[in-house]
C-alpha cells in the first residue's frame, strides 16, 4: 500500500474521532418546548435571598432558570451571567452589574466586589420606602435575590485560604450577611416566609477543618435548582438535571408528595424530550430507547401517583414519587451519554464496569501494542503512557500551594533537557541552530519557573502580577528528525506544565 494511502486513512480516522469528541461530550443534553411544573399547595417561603460565595459563569446557551421562573428577581452579578438568565425578561428581573473599575485584577482589593453588591442591596430597600411601584414589586410572593460574592473566591486563589486576609475577608462577608438579613426581617416584619440559601461550588479549604462530629446534610450541586425552586413554590426549571433534595424541608406528608410530584413530572418530561430528541438524530433501526419508561409505562407512573394524592396516601405517594425519580435520573443518564457508546473508548469503560475485570480488555490492548513500531521506542512510549495516565485517576482538588516543589521539578527538567541535548550532540543528529533553538527553550523553562515564583511572593504581598506570553512555536523550526522534534514539543510544553502544576494534588500529597 503506497505511503501517502496510509497517510490519507490515518488522518481521515484522527478528524473523525476529533470530531466525534466534540460532538458527542461537548453537546448541549438541553430538551425545549416542555411544560413546566409546580406544587397546587402554598409553599414554605414567600421570598428567597440566593448567595453564592464564588466564581460563576454563563453557559453559552439560553436555559430556564429559577430566575425566570420567578414573579421578580433582582440580581447583582458579572455581566457574562446575568446577560444569560435575563434574557427576554427585563421586566420581570432586575439586574445589576459590577461597575467596570471595580472589575478584578491581580493585586486590586477584591473585598470591593463583595462591598459593591451588599451595598447596592441596602440600596435597593433604601429606595422602597420612597419609591411605591418598588415597594409593591417588593411585596409579591415568588421573588428571588440574588447576591453574587465574587471577591471571597478571587481573594481565595490569591491569598490561599489559610491566610489572615482571607479569614478577614470571611469576616467581612459574615457581618454583610448579617446585616442583610435584618434589613430583610425589618422590611417584611419578620413574618417567617424568606428563606436564605448561601452556597458556593467548591469552597476554599484545605479538608482540614475539624468538623467531623458536626451532622452534616450535602445537596448536591445540580439539585439546588429544584431546592430554590421547591421553596418559593416557583415552576421547576424544565432543565434541572436532579431532584430537589427531599431530606431538608419541615412539611407535611401532602407538601411533599405534592412537590415531589410536581419535581418528577418534569424529569419524566426531560426523558420523553430526550428520547424524542435522539431518536430523530439516530439511524431508526439503530435507535435503542430507554425501556424501563416507555411512553406507556410514564402514563402508568402518573396515574398510580394521581389516584395515591386523591385517596390521601401521601405516604405511599412520596414513596413512589422517590422510586420514579429514580428511575426517571437513569432515563436522563442514558440520553445525556447515548452517543458515547459508539465510541470505542467508552466500550471499554462500560467492558471494565459491567465485569469488574481487565481480562476483557487484555485482547484490545495486545492488538493496541502490535500496532506500535517494536524496538525501545515502543517500551518507553508505553511506560510513559501508562505513567502519565495515572494522573488521570487522581481526584482533582486546590489544596496549600507548594512552590518549592514545582521549582524542584523544573530544575529536575532543566537537568534532564541538558543531558538529551548532550546524547544528540554525540551522535551528531542536530547542528548548531538546533542547539540555539532548544537553549531557547531551555531559558524559557527557566523564566517560566522564575515567573511562578516571583508572582508568588507578589500575590503573598497583594501586588500585581505580571504578564508574560510564552511561544511555543520553535518545535517548527527544528529539523525534520523525530527525535529531535519530538525533544523541540517535549522542552515547549514543560513551561506552561510548570506554571500550570502548582495546585496539583498529586505533588502536594507527596510533599506532605
Amino acid at each position: 500500500m503506497k505511503l501517502w494511502v496510509i497517510v490519507a486513512v490515518g488522518l481521515l480516522i484522527h478528524l473523525v474521532f476529533f470530531f466525534s469528541v466534540f460532538e458527542v461530550f461537548f453537546a448541549t443534553p438541553l430538551v425545549t418546548d416542555l411544560t413546566p411544573h409546580k406544587s397546587p399547595l402554598p409553599p414554605p417561603a414567600k421570598r428567597l435571598v440566593f448567595i453564592v460565595a464564588d466564581d460563576l459563569q454563563g453557559k453559552e446557551v439560553v436555559f430556564d432558570t429559577v430566575f425566570n421562573e420567578s414573579q421578580y428577581t433582582w440580581s447583582w452579578d458579572t455581566p457574562k451571567f446575568l446577560a444569560k438568565v435575563t434574557g427576554g425578561n427585563q421586566d420581570r428581573m432586575f439586574s445589576d452589574k459590577y461597575p467596570g473599575h471595580m472589575k478584578y485584577l491581580a493585586g486590586i482589593n477584591a473585598k470591593d466586589m463583595d462591598t459593591w453588591v451588599f451595598d447596592e442591596f441596602q440600596k435597593l430597600f433604601l429606595e422602597a420606602k420612597e419609591d411605591t411601584t418598588l415597594q409593591s414589586k417588593l411585596s409579591n410572593e415568588r421573588i428571588l435575590f440574588f447576591l453574587h460574592l465574587g471577591g471571597l473566591d478571587h481573594s481565595g486563589y490569591i491569598v490561599r485560604p489559610s491566610s489572615p486576609s482571607y479569614l478577614e475577608h470571611i469576616r467581612f462577608v459574615d457581618d454583610g450577611v448579617q446585616k442583610l438579613v435584618s434589613t430583610m426581617e425589618q422590611h417584611y416584619g419578620s413574618d417567617g416566609k424568606t428563606a436564605y440559601v448561601f452556597t458556593s461550588d467548591h469552597g476554599m479549604t484545605d479538608w482540614a477543618w475539624g468538623l467531623q462530629d458536626i451532622r452534616r446534610t450535602d445537596i448536591n450541586q445540580a439539585s439546588m435548582a429544584g431546592l430554590l425552586a421547591a421553596l418559593v413554590g416557583i415552576p421547576f426549571p424544565k432543565n434541572a438535571v436532579l431532584p430537589m433534595p427531599d431530606n431538608v424541608f419541615d412539611v407535611s406528608d401532602e407538601e411533599m408528595a405534592q412537590m415531589l410530584y410536581a419535581n418528577l413530572q418534569q424529569l419524566l418530561a426531560q426523558v420523553q424530550g430526550m428520547r424524542e430528541e435522539r431518536e430523530t438524530r439516530s439511524i431508526k433501526f439503530a435507535f435503542t430507547p430507554f425501556q424501563p419508561l416507555s411512553a406507556g409505562t410514564l402514563e402508568d407512573i402518573k396515574d398510580r401517583i394521581s389516584r395515591q394524592l386523591a385517596s390521601k396516601q401521601f405516604k405511599e405517594a412520596i414513596q413512589e414519587c422517590q422510586q420514579s425519580i429514580s428511575l426517571a435520573l437513569r432515563g436522563i443518564r442514558y440520553y445525556t451519554t447515548y452517543d458515547r457508546n459508539h465510541l470505542w473508548f467508552d466500550v471499554y469503560r462500560q467492558m471494565l464496569v459491567f465485569s469488574g475485570s481487565l481480562k476483557p480488555l487484555l485482547p484490545y490492548i495486545a492488538l493496541t501494542f502490535l500496532g506500535l513500531q517494536a524496538g525501545g521506542i515502543m517500551i518507553q512510549w508505553s511506560a510513559s503512557c501508562v505513567a502519565m495516565g495515572v494522573f488521570a485517576l487522581i481526584p482533582t482538588g486546590t489544596r496549600e500551594l507548594q512552590f518549592n516543589l514545582v521549582v524542584i521539578g523544573g530544575v529536575l527538567a532543566i537537568i534532564v533537557a541538558f543531558y538529551v541535548m548532550r546524547s544528540f550532540a554525540n551522535r551528531q543528529l542536530a547542528r548548531r541552530k538546533q542547539f540555539l533553538i532548544y537553549g531557547f527553550q531551555i531559558l524559557m523553562m527557566a523564566l517560566a519557573i522564575f515567573i511562578m515564583r516571583h508572582t508568588a511572593a507578589l500575590a503573598a504581598n497583594d501586588k500585581r502580577t505580571p504578564l508574560v506570553i510564552l511561544a511555543i512555536v520553535e518545535p517548527f523550526l527544528v529539523t525534520t528528525d523525530i527525535r529531535c522534534r519530538l525533544f523541540a514539543v517535549a522542552l515547549a510544553w514543560m513551561g506552561p506544565y510548570i506554571l500550570l502544576g502548582i495546585s496539583y494534588p498529586f505533588f502536594n500529597t507527596l510533599y506532605q
